[in-house]
């Protein structure tokens, strides 16, 4: 395995850019993460409208 200058790690099969595929990755998961509190949030308000 090594890094060439770009960044881009080589296994010899699997070649990508590891630093943009992190950033990636991790704007995923922040998306993913706003998505479910936001979904959360609204089933509680849901729920405590229905319950008393």
């Amino acid at each position: 395995m090594y890094v060439d200058a770009i960044g881009r790690v080589s296994t010899g099969r699997k070649r990508w850019t590891s630093i943009t595929h992190q950033r990636k990755h991790i704007r995923v998961k922040g998306d993913k993460w706003m998505i479910h509190e936001h979904l959360s949030q609204c089933v509680n308000s849901y729920l405590a409208g229905i319950l008393p």
